[in-house]
């Protein structure tokens, strides 16, 4: 039963930006943005603010049921 909506996307986003930050670690490095981050990590930022934020509106706008 869906009680959260957009709950499981927000766990979904914030867990491969997790893993993608730890995979990372052992590629090759690429160019560095801002304070020596790699770019995939630097988009891994927006991606647990993303998730992150469906997290929290799951949790206030509950399905009724």
């Amino acid at each position: 039963m869906r009680t959260q909506p957009g709950r499981l996307s927000g766990e979904f986003l914030v867990a491969y930006a997790v893993v993608r930050v730890v995979g990372e670690i052992f590629r090759e490095p690429d160019a560095s943005l801002i304070l020596g981050v790699s770019r995939g990590s630097f988009y891994s930022i927006f991606l647990v603010v993303a998730g992150a934020a469906l997290i929290v509106y799951g949790s206030k706008h509950r399905a009724p049921g």
